[in-house]
């Protein structure tokens, strides 16, 4: 699916699976959940914008900090 098929909650949720990938899976190389993380990072601000991607996520997110 690409980013523009996805819903504002799917861009977000996508980051906060890749971001929980990364802190917490050990199954997978290091550096590449790292860049699952910051891919997924990266489509929320081209959804959101720099900055507004973090209040988005902290809005839907509230118990997890970026």
């Amino acid at each position: 699916m690409s980013l523009e098929e996805m819903t504002d909650d799917q861009v977000l949720d996508a980051w906060h699976a890749a971001k929980m990938a990364q802190k917490y899976a050990v199954t997978e190389d290091p550096s590449v959940r790292m860049a699952l993380k910051l891919k997924a990072e990266a489509a929320a601000i081209r959804r959101f914008g720099v900055g507004e991607h973090l209040h988005a996520y902290r809005k839907r997110f509230p118990e997890e900090a970026p």
